[in-house]
């Protein structure tokens, strides 16, 4: 009787389980890492509907998205105080925060294109001066450094989960400090984008998005490894390097299914 009753719990939380993630999957609220498949979707949205503004309108956007980003990741928190059912309060949650999300997204989508603006117009102004290219080094030098030194404040931060913790400003300054050192280093570094596995990387970025996760949970290669060594312990050199041996095991996966749905697969991914 007690293995019957397991057997039906099982049975029963699995199918629960399944419909909770259908729910999130048709709110866009995504299931584990997937939530930014969809973020991203808004953002973008977001983005194409004042790409064609004024700049200042633009920076009125990234101003009301930062806003609704902290404002909602409150406004969940003390939902989730407030709600003590956790089936109601997923219902309401899991769409809200896939649009706030979204939203919040487009802050990163809108600086990218004011930076990129700036840089546009830097480059048709100084005409690879090397004094200036030396200058912009050592700008994103000091964000980089003032990246790492900020992060510090953002050790209980759960995007995912809206969760932006004591400082949520602290999300987004950091998230603006971090993009500029990136725009400055692919300025500098123009050729990085001729390398053939960037262009890889950027044609099959939808692919790598889409299945990386599930390849991941399907495989779990820390767990396969643990089989044959143990696995070092965290924030050691020899971690980090089980972490790459890790990465070149999904790799030797990942190359496969790239391949396939770029081939017999490519009609599931017309209109891309």
């Amino acid at each position: 009787m007690s293995i019957y009753c397991l057997v039906v719990a099982g049975i029963t939380s699995c199918i629960y389980q399944s419909a909770i993630n259908v729910y999130k999957t048709i709110t866009g609220y995504g299931v584990g890492p997937i939530w930014f498949i969809p973020s991203y979707f808004v953002s973008c949205l977001v983005f194409h509907k004042t790409s064609k503004c004024t700049i200042w309108l633009q920076v009125l956007v990234l101003i009301v998205c930062s806003v609704m980003g902290v404002i909602g990741s409150y406004l969940f928190e003390k939902l989730s105080l407030v709600i003590s059912n956790g089936d109601i309060y997923n219902i309401i949650y899991f769409p809200l925060a896939a649009v706030l999300r979204g939203v919040s997204c487009t802050f990163f989508v809108i600086l990218g294109k004011l930076l990129y603006f700036l840089f546009i117009k830097l480059r048709e102004r100084i005409h690879n001066d090397i004094s200036v290219n030396y200058c912009l080094l050592a700008i994103g030098i000091v964000c980089l450094l003032l990246n790492v030194w900020l992060s510090r404040y953002l050790l209980d931060v759960n995007f995912s989960i809206l969760k932006l913790g004591r400082y949520p400003y602290m999300f987004f300054i950091n998230g603006t400090l971090g993009s500029i050192w990136a725009i400055v280093l692919f300025y500098l570094l123009k050729k990085i984008y001729t390398f053939p596995i960037m262009q890889y990387v950027g044609r099959n970025s939808l692919i790598i998005m889409g299945t990386h996760m599930s390849l991941l949970l399907t495989i779990h290669v820390p767990g396969l490894l643990q089989l044959f060594i143990t696995i070092p312990a965290y924030q050691t050199t020899e971690y980090y390097l089980f972490g790459v041996v890790c990465v070149i095991i999904m790799l030797l996966f990942e190359v496969p299914v790239i391949y396939l749905f770029n081939g017999r697969l490519s009609f599931l991914l017309k209109g891309r």
